[in-house]
């Protein structure tokens, strides 16, 4: 294998490195917006935002009585 060639192998594999890092940071940060934006909802005093995230709950399987 050449110089140029090795390089070029290096740079690629980092490329791949960086853009699932990327992809991780972006799902992880799906995850918690999704996490806070369910847990607002269903501490909100509006009856209909309360409900709605209580049937969401429900719909996943996680028990709140």
């Amino acid at each position: 294998m050449t110089a140029q060639t090795a390089q070029y192998a290096a740079s690629r594999a980092g490329a791949g490195a960086a853009a699932h890092l990327h992809t991780l940071a972006a799902a992880l940060g799906a995850i918690a917006l999704g996490a806070l934006l369910l847990a607002g909802v269903a501490l909100a005093h509006s009856a209909v935002l309360h409900d709605s995230a209580h049937d969401a709950r429900h719909g996943i399987s996680v028990p709140c009585h």
